[in-house]
């Protein structure tokens, strides 16, 4: 009897993935390769490239970025819309954790445009009277 391969769901972040039934819970590439235990040597070969090579890297991204900006953020869109629960509560959590980082932004902001910010309120109470 040959190997049957089935598409499971990974049994910790529930990626479908290719199952050959053997012993153990279903998992994907990535969760099999962080619970290895052993540091996977391709996987450390990549972590070093990137550490001393991180402005050449950055500057990939960036240009990868540019380039494919348009399905970057149809990607980001649709994650958002898909986990709605799960950004909104880390938003909250993000703002919690830095209440007072995040009221000295705003005051910094509004305090650098004092005009554009005032001229924006008389225009949305004109509007909203």
């Amino acid at each position: 009897m040959g190997i049957v391969e089935t598409l499971v769901k990974c049994s910790i972040c529930g990626a479908p993935t290719e199952w050959d039934e053997s012993p153990g819970p279903p998992l994907c590439i990535a969760c099999w390769d962080s619970r290895s235990g052993t540091d996977n040597e391709v996987a450390a070969k990549g972590r070093a490239y990137r550490e001393a090579h991180k402005d050449e890297v950055a500057a990939k991204g960036r240009a990868y970025y540019e380039a494919h900006k348009d399905e970057v953020a149809a990607y980001q869109r649709a994650y958002r819309e898909a986990h709605k629960d799960e950004v909104a509560a880390k938003g909250r959590a993000y703002y919690e954790a830095h209440k007072d980082e995040v009221a000295a932004k705003g005051r910094a902001y509004r305090e650098a445009h004092k005009d554009e910010v005032a001229a924006k309120g008389r225009a949305y109470y004109e509007a909203h009277k």
